[in-house]
């Protein structure tokens, strides 16, 4: 005789701790490889964090997912048990920088939205109409589409919802591709004026490297003096930096080996054999760097450059 599956709720207990506030635990039955079952204990949070046994429920809500693997949608799930269950499995295994992102669009944006609805209840033409409301740029707006559609492959995967076209395929968001502004271009007579201003180390250095090669700022400051190919002239870029975090970089063509003018070679030559960070394997541009790189010095009188956009952000 074939056993139903059945959908356990488990259920929420108040513990005292010896130091600091009571805390909810959510206490449930795990199934063993045998066959057999034990109480399995998750604690959701303190009684300062969560107020009443109705927001521990809310928040064990995702917990309930991971507990029923086999049963998952026989009960109506939540967008934010779906979004808690993403945050706590998803996430962890994404780019530091991405991770970053797009947790900021879920905290700030989806969550508050859509965290009381059902996930069947999330439609694409509702969405649609959100995100025209939301103040912000068109590329913005597509981000935050990007992770609804990444929440919906979740939820079809978890068999939270029907397995099918993901529904958020039908919400359109314009002008995406449509850039704000123009980017600047910087001349060659305006790449000299720009050097002229900066007199410090390694600032002067990291901006001569940047405009060579175009890197990006987590890039550049992971670099290392084993990325460079002295017999080929050629830079390797390996890794990235956010945050204090060391990740990859953040497409495979990022890897692709860079070219190194001779003079550019001799330059890095030369500041190897200064930077203060010897002998280790990194370059020193990072480690060189006094605390945040907002707290860059004054690069002295920019009156001289061109009033453009790029001369009057520049600071002073």
């Amino acid at each position: 005789m074939l056993r139903r599956n059945t959908y356990q709720f488990g259920w929420i207990e108040r513990q005292q701790r010896s130091k600091g506030p009571d805390v909810w635990v959510w206490r449930y039955r795990e199934k063993q490889p045998d066959g057999t079952t034990k109480k399995a204990t998750v604690m959701i949070g303190n009684v300062e964090q969560l107020e009443s046994e109705a927001l521990a429920w809310a928040k064990a809500e995702h917990l309930r997912l991971a507990a029923n693997p086999d049963n998952p949608s026989s009960q109506t799930m939540s967008f934010g048990a779906l979004v808690d269950r993403y945050i706590a499995e998803e996430l962890p295994q994404l780019r530091h920088s991405t991770a970053k992102a797009y947790r900021s669009h879920i905290n700030s944006h989806i969550k508050p939205k859509w965290s009381d609805h059902a996930i069947g209840k999330v439609r694409p033409f509702a969405v649609e109409e959100w995100l025209k409301s939301l103040p912000m740029a068109p590329k913005t707006r597509g981000n935050i589409h990007a992770v609804m559609r990444v929440l919906f492959d979740c939820a079809m995967r978890w068999e939270l919802v029907e397995i099918g076209d993901n529904p958020m395929r039908l919400v359109r968001v314009r002008g995406v591709s449509k850039r704000q502004q123009e980017p600047i271009v910087l001349t060659v007579k305006q790449c000299q004026q720009l050097l002229e201003q900066i007199h410090d180390e390694p600032f002067r250095t990291m901006v001569i490297l940047d405009l060579a090669t175009g890197l990006r700022c987590s890039e550049l400051l992971a670099l290392k003096w084993c990325d460079f190919d002295w017999a080929s002239l050629t830079l390797l870029i390996r890794r990235a930096i956010v945050d204090g975090v060391v990740d990859d970089v953040k497409t495979k063509y990022s890897k692709a080996g860079l070219p190194l003018d001779s003079a550019l070679a001799e330059l890095l030559w030369a500041w190897m054999q200064r930077s203060p960070v010897q002998p280790g394997p990194g370059l020193g541009l990072r480690q060189s760097l006094p605390g945040r790189l907002d707290a860059i010095p004054c690069m002295g009188d920019t009156a001289a450059l061109p009033q453009s956009g790029w001369a009057k952000s520049w600071p002073r």
